[in-house]
């Protein structure tokens, strides 16, 4: 169990600063979900065409544009937020695994935080996996972030842009 906790311990100081600095990236995102003071999430895809039973990586991007520090809780290294499928039934299907609440060392995962500072942005990938039961057809994808000002409660909730998508 100590093991477990030096671990992880060790992994968050490795990711806590992974978000703190400008990117340099040449993609150019210009949808964003709505602003939460001051905040915002966007998503992207390289290919809007995804086949049921396949994976494929999710773009995101998180701008600050207030004043203060924000972050979040990271599950881990590769997940910060949960992205979903709605298909035109209005049927919601989570692409991202949903945190093992069963774990003994739960607490510890969450540990993990990205932090943004004021006027910042952050910006990474995540990988989804589009199951083999999601019928073929026109669906949006969302993902939703919760985050922290300053690291002090209440947590507030990001909802990114919805991306139209095509699964065959």
């Amino acid at each position: 169990m100590i093991k477990k906790i030096l671990m992880a311990m060790l992994a968050a100081a490795l990711f806590a600063n992974v978000c703190k600095a400008q990117s340099n990236s040449s993609q150019s995102v210009t949808n964003w979900g709505e602003s939460v003071n001051g905040v915002q999430l966007s998503i992207s895809l390289s290919n809007n065409i995804l086949a049921a039973g396949s994976s494929t990586t999710v773009h995101y991007r998180v701008k600050n544009s207030s004043t203060n520090t924000v972050g979040w809780g990271v599950v881990n290294a590769t997940q910060g937020f949960a992205v979903f499928l709605t298909n035109s039934a209005g049927k919601i299907y989570r692409l991202t695994p949903a945190p093992d609440t069963n774990s003994e060392v739960i607490s510890v995962n969450y540990a993990l935080v990205r932090k943004v500072k004021a006027g910042g942005s952050c910006e990474g990938s995540v990988p989804i996996v589009v199951g083999k039961e999601i019928k073929p057809g026109n669906c949006q994808l969302e993902a939703i972030q919760y985050f922290f000002i300053g690291g002090k409660r209440p947590r507030h909730e990001l909802v990114s842009n919805l991306l139209e998508v095509h699964i065959k």
